[in-house]
């Protein structure tokens, strides 16, 4: 989240080593910041990263370090380093306490909700009165196929139920926004009493009739009971 190239120089093989195709933003500055806004927004991206992995379909696969912003300093193949490139820090700093708590809330999340414990594939053109999953397009309507191929599509809801042999009951919206603008996000009628379970943002976004204001860069898990 804070470096757009890798930063293998302490490797000692001019930089060549490790992957060139880093898949990574620094938000502004490379490397570490005093950037108040610069810092907000990879913080937030972390949040979303995390919920977005933690509930996903399948396992989990988080590195240990990711609940709390381990950072390699832009190293992306640390394998030869015994030092503080490759160490954990278990100094945290207060939003990195704050990132642990909310961690620990959406792997509370998934393990109280069948939802996110899913045991097959998603069947979204299954013959079921009731769908496993349904997308939902920003404007309260359901996603198109064409929408899945517009580069410009950036938000988009996720509707799942507990329903499931596994028991439990409730719905959850998981709402997710890419742009770098806020989004009006028109909540399907079946949500519009719906509320926010969790959320990425830096304060919690508004819902009004039936309008959810998701910022930047963020993502909100509504619920039904």
């Amino acid at each position: 989240m804070s470096y757009d190239h890798k930063h293998n120089e302490a490797n000692l093989e001019d930089n060549r080593d490790g992957s060139d195709n880093n898949i990574s933003a620094n938000y502004g500055v490379e490397g570490e910041t005093d950037d108040r806004e610069i810092n907000a927004v990879r913080q937030r991206q972390m949040r979303n990263l995390l919920t977005t992995c933690v509930l996903a379909s399948g396992v989990p696969m988080i590195s240990g370090g990711d609940e709390f912003g381990r950072t390699q300093h832009g190293n992306n193949n640390a394998y030869c380093q015994d030092n503080d490139i490759s160490w954990y820090n278990w100094n945290w700093q207060a939003w990195q306490s704050e990132l642990v708590d909310f961690t620990a809330s959406v792997i509370h999340l998934r393990q109280n909700n069948p939802a996110f414990r899913r045991q097959h594939f998603f069947a979204e053109d299954n013959s079921d009165a009731v769908k496993d999953v349904l997308w939902w397009h920003p404007s309260g309507r359901l996603l198109a196929h064409e929408d899945w191929n517009d580069p410009g599509q950036l938000c988009l809801g996720m509707a799942v139920s507990n329903d499931s042999p596994a028991g439990g009951s409730g719905s959850f919206l998981v709402v997710m926004n890419a742009n770098n603008h806020a989004v009006d996000y028109h909540l399907p009628e079946t949500f519009t009493e719906a509320q926010i379970e969790i959320h990425t943002c830096d304060v919690s976004p508004d819902i009004d009739l039936g309008v959810l204001h998701l910022p930047p860069r963020s993502s909100a898990v509504l619920t039904l009971p």
